[in-house]
C-alpha cells in the first residue's frame, strides 16, 4: 500500500495489470469481476435468445434467417468475442475454535536462559515472564535473537540452558512452526490431516476444500508442495487441534496476501491466547496487546501493539540516557532555565497527543473498512495509507526529540 503504484496479478494462466495500491487493487479488482459478470450474463441471454429463434424456426417460413443466425452464433463460439465466465476468487476458509478455558496462567518463566546445550551460548535472558490468559502477546527481535527458540523451549522440544519455563493449567497448545517441520514430508495432504482427526474421506476432502485443495491435489506428498500449501496444510492442521493457546511462529510466511488477510481477521476473533513471533508489524498492530521485544538479548515487555511499543521504546531509551550524568566541578548557584529544552519537552508533548489522535483515527478507519462498500474502499484506504504514514513520520520525529 505504502510502495506499490502498480499491481500485476496473475491468475489461471492470465497476467491483469491494476493501476494504483493494494487498497486500490482491490477495489479495481471487484469492479472489473462485476462488469465482467455482467457482460458474460448479457451474452449469454442473447445467446439463449438466438438459439430459440433457430430451434423455432429451421423447419419454417424463416429457415434461411434462422440459418444465417446459427451460422453467425457458430462463429461468435469459435471466436475471441466469446466471453467466457468470470472465475470467482477462491479464497481461504479459516476457523479457529478454542477448546476449554485455559488457566489464568498460560506460561511462566523464572530466571529463564535460552540456548542450544551443543554450544551452551545464551540466546536470551529473563527473570521472570507471564503470559496470561487471552493476552496477545509478539514477541519482536532481529534474526538469530532467539525468537524461535524460545518457543521451542516453552514447547519442551529445546531445554532451557538454566532456569524454569512451564506451561499453566488446563493449557492445549497449538503450534504452527516456520520451516512447517511437524509436518511428515512423506506424508499426503490428506495423511496430514487424518493424523491429527480421523473422518470419512468425504468429510476430509470437504475440508481440505476450504484450504483450496481438491481432486488430486489431497494426495500430493508434503514435500512436493510449495511453501505456500504447506501453510495452508499446517493451518488446516492447527485448526483440528483445538488448542486454546496458539503459539505461531512467522505464520504469514509464503501465504499470498488475500489468505494473510483471512488469517489475521481469523486470529482476531480468536477466543484464546495467542504469542506470535512475527516480522509483519501491520499484523502486530492489528493484534497484539503486548509486545516482548528481545533486546541486548533480555526479553522486555510492553504493553500495546507495534505503534504503541516503538513509542513507549523510544521514550525508555531517553529515560535511561537522562540518568546518565556526567560529573560537574562545581554546579552553578542559580541555574538560568533552558528555554530549548522547554521547547523541546512542549513539542515532545504535543507530538504524543498528535500521535495518540492519529492512532485512534487508524482503529477508527479499521473499523470502517471492514464494513465499507466496493465504492468507499479506495477513499478510506487512501486514508488509512496516508494517517500511517503521517503517525510513523510524528513517531521518528517524537524518537528523535526524546533521544
Amino acid at each position: 500500500d505504502a510502495i506499490a503504484d502498480h499491481i500485476w496479478e496473475m491468475q489461471a494462466g492470465r497476467l491483469e495489470v491494476f493501476r494504483g495500491n493494494y487498497t486500490a487493487y482491490l477495489m479495481q479488482r471487484e469492479e472489473r469481476l462485476e462488469r465482467q459478470r455482467k457482460e458474460y450474463e448479457r451474452q449469454q441471454e442473447f445467446i439463449a435468445k438466438e438459439e430459440e429463434y433457430i430451434r423455432r424456426n429451421m423447419a419454417g417460413q424463416n429457415t434461411r434467417q434462422a440459418q444465417g443466425r446459427r451460422t453467425r452464433l457458430e462463429r461468435l463460439k469459435q471466436s475471441g468475442d466469446l466471453i467466457r465466465r468470470p472465475q470467482e476468487r477462491k479464497s481461504l476458509r479459516l476457523n479457529l475454535s478454542a477448546a476449554a478455558r485455559s488457566g489464568d496462567i498460560v506460561l511462566r518463566a523464572h530466571n529463564l536462559v535460552v540456548g542450544y546445550q551443543d554450544d551452551q551460548k545464551p540466546l536470551l535472558r529473563c527473570n521472570q515472564l507471564y503470559l496470561y490468559r487471552n493476552q496477545r502477546v509478539a514477541i519482536w527481535g532481529p534474526n538469530g535473537a532467539g525468537k524461535s527458540t524460545f518457543l521451542k523451549t516453552a514447547l519442551g522440544q529445546i531445554p532451557p540452558l538454566s532456569g524454569d519455563i512451564e506451561l499453566g493449567a488446563s493449557v492445549r497448545v497449538g503450534y504452527y512452526a516456520q520451516a512447517h517441520e511437524m509436518l511428515d514430508p512423506a506424508d499426503s495432504v490428506l495423511d496430514a490431516i487424518l493424523k491429527v482427526q480421523n473422518m470419512p474421506l468425504s468429510k476430509a476432502r470437504g475440508l481440505l476444500g476450504r484450504y483450496l485443495f481438491s481432486g488430486d491435489a489431497i494426495e500430493k506428498p508434503i514435500g512436493a508442495l510449495s511453501g505456500g500449501e504447506r501453510g495452508r496444510v499446517a493451518l488446516a492442521v492447527l485448526a483440528l487441534q483445538g488448542a486454546n493457546v496458539l503459539l505461531l511462529d512467522e505464520p504469514t510466511n509464503h501465504l499470498d496476501l488475500d489468505s494473510q488477510e483471512v488469517l489475521q481477521d481469523v486470529l482476531a476473533d480468536f477466543e484464546g491466547t495467542l504469542l506470535l513471533v512475527t516480522h509483519d508489524r501491520y499484523l502486530v498492530n492489528a493484534l497484539a496487546t503486548h509486545v516482548w521485544a528481545i533486546e541486548d538479548n533480555r526479553i522486555t515487555v510492553y504493553e500495546g501493539n507495534y505503534s504503541e511499543f516503538v513509542v513507549a521504546r523510544a521514550a525508555a531509551k531517553a529515560k535511561a540516557e537522562a540518568k546518565v550524568e556526567t560529573p560537574k566541578i562545581a554546579p552553578p548557584a542559580r541555574p538560568k532555565p533552558d528555554k530549548h529544552e522547554k521547547l523541546r519537552q512542549k513539542r515532545a508533548a504535543d507530538l504524543e497527543m498528535a500521535i495518540n489522535r492519529l492512532e485512534a483515527r487508524l482503529r477508527e478507519l479499521s473499523h470502517q473498512l471492514e464494513a465499507a462498500k466496493p465504492d468507499d474502499v479506495a477513499r478510506l484506504g487512501t486514508e488509512y495509507t496516508q494517517t500511517e504514514a503521517q503517525m510513523q513520520t510524528l513517531i521518528n520525529e517524537w524518537a528523535e526529540i526524546a533521544a
